[in-house]
């Protein structure tokens, strides 16, 4: 199957851009980065931690430290959520890392840029075959074929 999501073009102060998704997560609202350089999707480990009500057992601290996003020495825990949709794009159990994203916040709201709740990563991009249309402003996703019977589980 095919799915669309609709993306919104960030422009950083006339040096650069971002692009930004909204998605659910358990039907709540998300904002989400879609970083092709990002090798793994991540998500806010506060956010997701009220918004999952996660306990300390659902998050498993992530062995050794990770690198991105500004930082070479980024913490990071892995959990499970419970439904991630991308513009009908499901996905159920949907392993995945956290991250402590409040210094992206907080350079976004500096220069009057929206939250984001997480980071689509190269995982995801790749898994689903995705493909970035500027003009239009979509993220087209597929789900691959074994998988088109059913809701996807990567």
């Amino acid at each position: 199957m095919t799915y669309y999501l609709p993306l919104k073009l960030l422009s950083i102060q006339g040096d650069g851009y971002h692009l930004l998704a909204e998605a659910t997560i358990n039907d709540t609202p998300v904002s989400l980065l879609v970083d092709t350089g990002a090798s793994r999707t991540v998500f806010d480990l506060d956010h997701m931690r009220s918004l999952l009500n996660l306990t300390e057992e659902q998050i498993e601290q992530n062995e050794g430290p990770s690198g991105g996003i500004g930082s070479t020495d980024l913490e990071s825990s892995i959990t499970v959520i419970p439904c991630l949709n991308l513009g009908g794009c499901e996905f159920h159990h949907y392993q995945t890392a956290l991250i402590d994203l409040a210094h992206v916040n907080t350079i976004f709201s500096a220069i009057c840029l929206p939250h984001v709740d997480g980071i689509i990563g190269g995982d995801l991009l790749q898994t689903t075959s995705a493909k970035i249309d500027y003009k239009k402003l979509v993220l087209t996703l597929h789900t691959p074929k074994k998988n088109r019977k059913k809701h996807y589980h990567p």
